[in-house]
């Protein structure tokens, strides 16, 4: 597991098996049909701005004012794709350094990485390419803030030798990483968090705190540079994103399912399961009981000390998403936080198999289960409902509209829709909802396809589309009934109950 050709080229080659798809299909979703619609300069621009996001933001409207076209989506998914083709480089020569560190067991390195290659958080990245390709840049920019000064403290022993230099750039890429898209700074306290979780069962050393303050400055700064920004350019912050110090109601929001999908590995949770319910229970069950029975010569303290410490900073990796009003533990905003529990449980899992053999045995098995569930996660949890979902609408919105058309009746599909037809489970707004279920996207949706097919934006924006919630389907069907002049209707569960 030392080859470097290995070591770079197994984890990209399961990242584009994965996504393969994603360079040919032509689909949108959710976020990316308002983008694409609202696709002047300077649009949406400011959505991103009161979000925190000014990078994130930056990328959004170079990429969508050159494009207009639902299949040119395609481009964001494949730059996303590319961008985690670099971003697992880098993080496999950064992980080969925290081996050297004694962070990780040295077999982690290929796991870890193909791990980060079938993740989720990925999975969402690339699928959603218009309105999350930019996540590959933040993870980036976060891992190496957090890295560098490791490694720079690893090497100068204190703070105060680190240069200058080399301190101003693990803030700038900190600042680079919150201002691209918040959770990828949880990255940056990855390898203290692994230091602290190597040095069994002792308190916080000189490292680990100076890796904590570290982080609360970047932050401190960053938080400082977003308010002034918006105090220059007259902007308000979003209601989603002011802080919100409620100590227990975030605890309790954090150990409920934030953590249970830190301790899934990748697997999907789903909060009707109760296999789902119980994994991550058992896999905390298992960690505690592996820490009070090995190194039984070490204090109960210390070690009821070293669990809380542990917990505490895996709050800390998910501080961007703790501390604002809005309680949303969507995947995309777990990689950090799920990289750094998969990293310690499979570390645990090492110590307690002692024959290198084993090991071995373990690493393949690990990283068979890996890709399978990363393969079925986004192939069939995400890609194949939504890319049919696409294509049936499409398809009859294209064949149903004719010059004249200026409304158009649309009766969206419950969030459950696609258990029925594709026996799979929905989470959020991510895994297994509707295309066209949220509010949100019918409207762009239509109004896009309509203009591509007159090749007139004027047109498509006369044209007023009238949603109906699949609890309103009786309400639609008298509509429709009116048989109106000028009038279309979409029904959507019904272009898939008769296909």
């Amino acid at each position: 597991m030392n080859n470097k050709l290995l070591l770079y080229g197994l984890p990209v080659l399961v990242l584009l098996v994965i996504f393969y798809p994603l360079f040919q299909a032509n689909f949108a979703y959710l976020d990316d049909f308002h983008q694409l619609w609202y696709n002047e300069k300077g649009a949406t621009w400011n959505i991103w701005l009161i979000h925190g996001r000014f990078i994130g933001g930056l990328f959004m409207e170079k990429v969508f004012t050159s494009i207009n076209t639902i299949d040119a989506v395609r481009l964001t998914r494949i730059i996303s794709v590319l961008g985690w083709v670099v971003a697992i480089c880098i993080y496999v020569k950064v992980a080969m350094q925290w081996a050297r560190f004694n962070l990780i067991d040295n077999r982690l390195v290929l796991i870890s990485a193909v791990y980060l290659a079938c993740n989720l958080t990925v999975a969402i990245a690339n699928g959603w390419g218009g309105t999350c390709f930019e996540i590959f840049f933040t993870v980036i920019a976060g891992l190496l803030s957090g890295h560098i000064l490791y490694a720079q403290l690893k090497k100068h022993n204190k703070i105060q030798a680190v240069p200058i230099p080399m301190q101003l750039l693990v803030l700038v890429l900190g600042l680079i990483s919150l201002f691209t898209y918040q959770m990828g700074i949880g990255f940056f306290l990855i390898p203290f968090f692994l230091h602290f979780t190597s040095k069994k069962y002792e308190k916080p050393d000189r490292f680990l705190i100076t890796g904590v303050i570290a982080f609360f400055v970047i932050i401190a700064v960053y938080y400082g540079s977003f308010k002034l920004l918006l105090n220059i350019l007259g902007e308000g912050e979003s209601d989603r994103v002011h802080l919100h110090i409620d100590i227990l109601g975030k605890l309790s929001f954090f150990f409920g399912v934030p953590t249970a999908q830190a301790f899934s590995f990748n697997f999907l949770f789903n909060l009707h399961s109760i296999i789902s319910q119980a994994f991550y229970i058992v896999a905390i069950a298992v960690w505690v009981i592996y820490t009070f029975a090995t190194q039984r010569n070490k204090p109960v303290a210390n070690k009821i000390i070293y669990l809380a410490v542990v917990f505490i900073l895996q709050m800390l990796i998910y501080i961007p998403v703790l501390v604002i009003a809005e309680n949303f533990s969507s995947y995309r905003t777990m990689l950090p936080l799920n990289m750094a529990v998969a990293l310690m449980l499979l570390n645990m899992i090492f110590e307690w198999i002692k024959a290198p053999s084993w090991k071995d045995r373990f690493a393949v098995a690990a990283m068979l289960i890996f890709v399978g569930v990363g393969f079925y996660n986004f192939r069939f949890n995400f890609f194949k409902p939504i890319l049919e979902e696409y294509q049936l609408v499409r398809a009859n919105v294209e064949k149903q509209y004719s010059p004249g058309i200026n409304k158009v009746y649309f009766l969206r599909p419950p969030e459950n829709f696609y258990e029925d037809k594709f026996h799979v489970h929905y989470y959020r707004d991510e895994f297994g909802v509707p295309l066209t279920h949220k509010d949100w996207v019918p409207v762009p949706f239509v109004k896009q396809v309509i203009y591509e097919k007159t090749r007139d934006k004027e047109i498509a924006k006369k044209v007023e589309v009238v949603m109906f919630d699949y609890a309103e389907a009786e309400a639609f069907n008298k509509q429709v009934a009116l048989k109106e002049e000028h009038t279309m209707a979409v029904d959507v569960p019904a272009l898939f109950n008769n296909k």
